[in-house]
């Protein structure tokens, strides 16, 4: 099994920045919405990492890299991503990974996909959560432990807002 691709601090600065400054752009979206259910007047998509896109209009993209033969690999995988972000699953969609060596290894033999990707896909989920969470603490001029992921919304642990 290939590792995981550490980020450098670089590349995290430079992603987080581009998302704060979509949030800015953004800033007519309702306090305590992230993901919004309107369309926005944007067309940027955040792309934090490989395996996940998300639109200003509430969809999240999940890529998924191993195929589907009949074992529900597609649906167990993604919502592992998104389990993690605490998405909402109406607004999640799969997208099935291209054959290509940027994606590591592709096989899909032995039923061990979900045995072996658990782990990662939890941390790529993770991480995408706590870039929201991050950014609405920016945003809110709060710490980031005052701001929780909640059913895609980023909310005030407070407030609830």
């Amino acid at each position: 099994m290939k590792k995981l691709k550490k980020i450098n601090r670089r590349k995290f600065v430079q992603n987080f920045t581009r998302f704060s400054a979509a949030l800015v752009v953004a800033m007519h979206v309702p306090s305590g919405v992230i993901f919004s259910k309107t369309r926005l007047k944007t067309k940027e998509v955040f792309h934090p990492n490989l395996f996940v896109y998300l639109y200003p209009d509430g969809r999240c993209e999940v890529v998924v890299t191993r195929s589907e033969m009949g074992q529900g690999v597609r649906t167990s995988m993604s919502s592992i991503v998104a389990d993690e972000m605490d998405a909402d699953w109406s607004y999640v969609h799969v997208l099935q990974a291209e054959g290509n060596p940027k994606y590591g290894n592709q096989n899909t033999d032995g039923s061990r996909s979900v045995r072996t990707l658990f782990m990662p896909l939890r941390k790529i989920g993770a991480s995408v959560r706590e870039m929201l969470v991050r950014a609405a603490a920016i945003r809110w001029g709060v710490p980031a432990s005052a701001c929780v992921a909640q059913r895609h919304f980023i909310v005030r642990r407070a407030t609830g807002e």
